[in-house]
C-alpha cells in the first residue's frame, strides 16, 4: 500500500493550480470537469499527487482532508477495506479522456479509469484507488520532478488521533504519520525531504 494522492477542496482551483506550478511543482493533470459537479486538477508533489477540487457549489476556504491509498492489487485492497463499497469508474467523454492523456484512438471509446474501494464509516476520510495500467504508468512518480524531494511526513488532525494513527501506520510506505487531536479532520501539513512543508495556507 502506498499514498497515491491527497484531495484538497479550494475556492479558486485555477488560481491555486497556477500558484503551485509557479512554486516549482509539475502538473499531473490539467483542470477539467472530471468529477460530477466539480472541476479538478492534479499537482505532482513528490511521490504522491495533490488533487485540487472546486465544487460547483463552492467552498469558502481551502481544506486538505481525504487520503487516497493505492493497493498493490484489488485483492489487497479488499482485505484492507473489508466493509464498504466498490466502484469501477468508467469515463465515456473523449474530451476528458484526452485531458487524462489517452491517445485519440483510445479516447474515441469509453475507458475504465480506476476501481475505488470506499470504507464504511472510517475514522478519517480515505479510500483506495487502483488505476488501470495506462493511468498508473502515466501518473508514476518517475514521470515528474520532485523539487522538494519526496513526501516524508503527513501531519493530520482528527477527533480520535490514536485510532487514526493505528489505521495509517505502516500502510503509507516511508511516509511518517502524526495525528493531533482536533474536532475537525484534515491534513495540517505535508512535509518534504528538503525540510519544507505545504500547508492549507499555501493553497
Amino acid at each position: 500500500m502506498t499514498l497515491d494522492h491527497l484531495i484538497a477542496a479550494v475556492p479558486d482551483l485555477r488560481a491555486t493550480h497556477r500558484r503551485l506550478r509557479e512554486s516549482g511543482f509539475e502538473e499531473a493533470w490539467p483542470p477539467g470537469p472530471f468529477w460530477p459537479s466539480a472541476t479538478t486538477s492534479g499537482i505532482a508533489l513528490g511521490g504522491a499527487n495533490l488533487e485540487l477540487v472546486q465544487p460547483d457549489a463552492g467552498v469558502s476556504e481551502p481544506w486538505i482532508d481525504t487520503l487516497v491509498l493505492a493497493p498493490a492489487s484489488l485483492e489487497e485492497g479488499r482485505t484492507f477495506v473489508a466493509e464498504g463499497r466498490e466502484m469501477e469508474k468508467v469515463e465515456p467523454d473523449p474530451v476528458l479522456l484526452a485531458l487524462r492523456g489517452f491517445p485519440p484512438e483510445r479516447a474515441a471509446k469509453p475507458q475504465t479509469i480506476c476501481t475505488n474501494l470506499h470504507p464504511a464509516d472510517p475514522p478519517y476520510p480515505f479510500f483506495l484507488c487502483l488505476y488501470t495500467p495506462f493511468l498508473k504508468a502515466r501518473l508514476a512518480t518517475s514521470n515528474f520532478a520532485q523539487p522538494r524531494g519526496p513526501i516524508v511526513g503527513l501531519d493530520l488532525q482528527a477527533p480520535e488521533p490514536e485510532v487514526v494513527q493505528r489505521l495509517f501506520t505502516g500502510c503509507l510506505g516511508e511516509i511518517e504519520i502524526g495525528v493531533e487531536p482536533s474536532e475537525r479532520r484534515g491534513v495540517r501539513s505535508i512535509r518534504f525531504a528538503d525540510g519544507s512543508a505545504l500547508t492549507v495556507e499555501d493553497l
